[in-house]
């Protein structure tokens, strides 16, 4: 056996007791799986190689060629490798990923499998036998473009995915390092021994397959030094750390900062050497380390369960101060058994803005209300007082001249005076409905059917009207003024609009989860379902001109009341057939 012979047989056994060893750290994790496969076909291939260097006959180096045809799914298994560790997901998710992953190279191993291509002018070389590919075959162009630009690829991908985190601190950093050197290792090999040089008519032993067990050494080394590919608390830890949305610092007992993790650098603007050892005042402007953060407390203050939470100030590279919420746990150092400190927080600037919008926008919403409130007591007190003087006026002239006037003018003068007092109904209902919700009126006991049965007689219905209070009916706790209008203003629509000459009033309560359903139902003439949204709205009547006097101001006082108490109000009714009215209030 040779001396080459021997190093195929070698790599072939490091490949596979790599892939083994690989496998077992952790037999779940998509990389190990994928490394595996990968150190199995090169094992697989490199005692191929060894097959065919130390074989005694042409036709015995032959067959070892033509069972080496699987080589190209290496290179497959390299690129899959470089995708899923540099993080690229989203390309394989794709199905024509794997497609330009794995067509190409199980196409080269059929091709090769049926013509036998690769082992074209079997010649041998002082290192055994070896082989040369038939220079003008277009597959053979194919299949060496396709090589080199995947192994090139898979490179480059490793490159600039290490630079992406090469400022980073802990496990991934030390594994992309790794995994570069080694996989670079029998690229740089291949690219040598198998492209350039033969170009310049100089032959050397094939490298490719010894160079990758060079490779996967080096990545072997790392994961029995730095764990790589397995999931330790360590690694879990760290890489929680570098991942992380939010910012974190240690700081040690002297409040120097010892580490900060990639969200924190991004905040504040520095690079990793900028930062550590520096004092904690670096980053924490003023006193508000020692005011702020650890609230005036002083280390001998200080043990291993102190917590402290607060909303304070960071000072960034270019001077800006950002708002954060910051959460500060005492740690012991291993080495000293002095505490330091973990410190973990979020970015809190847009939700200090929008605290302010919303500060500037409840002010304009009071003084808003304010001037509302003003204007309807100064609009309707100015209304008021002119409507009273034409009502006394109109009730003088009927006195003095009523004898003397005709039934028609008679008639226009009562007009006149039930459209003065109508209207100062609706300045009254007006100044309700801007009061409702605004003036704060004590929570007492109230016994909702003692209210009910008060409001009944107040309105004194007429004789042809019943009004019943049917079941039973809760104490609560609520605004009295507030509920009474509520029922005296259902209540009331019912009795006006009534037009049966027998009607029926029912008032119910039932008892339903977190809220009391109230409902007041009539027998009267009902309300189409398409007036079902606009009676609530403001001075909306559905018969303005049939005499009832209505201000249109009645329900949407009832709605405001009730949802302003937490409940909502609806109703169910079909014309000719009557109308149920249903309001919740809360139990608290």
């Amino acid at each position: 056996m040779s001396w080459f012979a021997f190093g195929s047989l070698l790599a072939a056994v490091i490949c596979f007791a790599m892939g083994l060893f690989i496998y077992n750290q952790d037999r779940s994790n998509r990389l190990n799986q994928i490394f595996t496969l990968l150190c199995i076909v090169i094992a697989y291939v490199s005692f191929t190689e060894y097959g065919y260097r130390q074989a005694e006959s042409v036709s015995q180096a032959i067959f070892w060629m033509q069972t080496s045809a699987f080589w190209p799914l290496q290179l497959s298994l390299l690129l899959h490798f470089a995708l899923a560790y540099t993080e690229k997901d989203r390309w394989l998710k794709r199905w024509w990923t794997y497609l330009l992953l794995y067509g190409p190279a199980v196409a080269f191993t059929i091709i090769t499998l049926i013509n036998g291509y690769q082992a074209t002018d079997v010649t041998k070389a002082y290192w055994g036998w070896t082989y040369t590919s038939a220079p003008d075959s277009f597959l053979w162009y194919f299949n060496g473009t396709w090589s080199t630009l995947s192994a090139l690829f898979a490179l480059v991908l490793f490159w600039f995915y290490w630079r992406k985190i090469r400022r980073t601190e802990g496990i991934k950093k030390d594994q992309a390092l790794y995994i570069l050197f080694g996989f670079s290792i029998p690229i740089l090999a291949a690219v040598l021994g198998d492209g350039l040089l033969p170009q310049l008519d100089i032959r050397i032993p094939e490298l490719t397959h010894t160079s990758l067990s060079l490779g996967v050494l080096f990545i072997g080394w790392g994961i029995w030094k730095y764990k790589l590919f397995v999931l330790t608390p360590a690694r879990a830890a760290k890489d929680i750390i570098e991942t992380m949305s939010n910012f974190l610092f240690l700081i040690d007992s002297g409040w120097k900062i010892s580490t900060a993790n990639p969200a924190a650098l991004q905040l504040l603007g520095y690079d990793q050497k900028e930062l550590i050892n520096q004092p904690v005042g670096k980053i924490f402007p003023g006193q508000q380390w020692e005011t702020d953060v650890l609230q005036g407390k002083r280390p001998y203050d200080l043990d291993m369960k102190t917590r402290m939470n607060s909303e304070t100030l960071l000072l960034t590279k270019s001077g800006k101060r950002v708002p954060v919420i910051i959460s500060v746990s005492t740690v012991r150092e291993r080495e000293s058994g002095q505490l330091g400190f973990i410190c973990v927080g979020s970015d809190i600037t847009e939700r200090k803005l929008a605290e302010q919008r919303q500060d500037k926008l409840l002010k304009e919403l009071e003084r808003s209300n304010r001037e509302l409130s003003d204007f309807a007591y100064v609009v309707s007190h100015d209304l008021k007082a002119p409507l009273r003087g034409i009502d006394t006026l109109a009730g003088w002239v009927a006195q003095d001249y009523g004898d003397k006037m005709g039934e028609k003018a008679q008639q226009q003068m009562q007009l006149m005076r039930e459209r003065v007092r109508r209207m100062d109904d609706l300045i009254n209902g007006i100044l309700r409905y801007s009061r409702a919700g605004r003036a704060n009126e004590e929570k007492t006991s109230v016994d909702t059917r003692e209210l009910v049965r008060q409001i009944v007689d107040l309105l004194a219905p007429p004789p042809h009207i019943s009004i019943e209070i049917d079941g039973s009916f809760p104490k609560i706790r609520a605004e009295k003024t507030r509920l009474s209008e509520v029922f005296q203003n259902l209540i009331s629509n019912a009795i006006k609009y009534l037009d049966k000459p027998e009607g029926t009033i029912r008032v119910a309560c039932q008892d339903r989860d977190e809220m009391w359903v109230f409902s007041v139902a009539d027998n009267g003439p009902g309300i189409p379902e398409k007036d079902f949204g606009r009676i609530f709205q403001l001075f909306q009547t559905l018969k303005p001109n049939e005499g009832t006097a209505s201000t249109g101001i009645g329900l949407a006082l009832v709605k405001k009341i009730v949802e302003g108490a937490g409940g909502r109000v609806w109703l169910e009714s079909k014309p000719l057939q009557g109308t149920k009215f249903f309001f919740t209030w809360p139990k608290e």
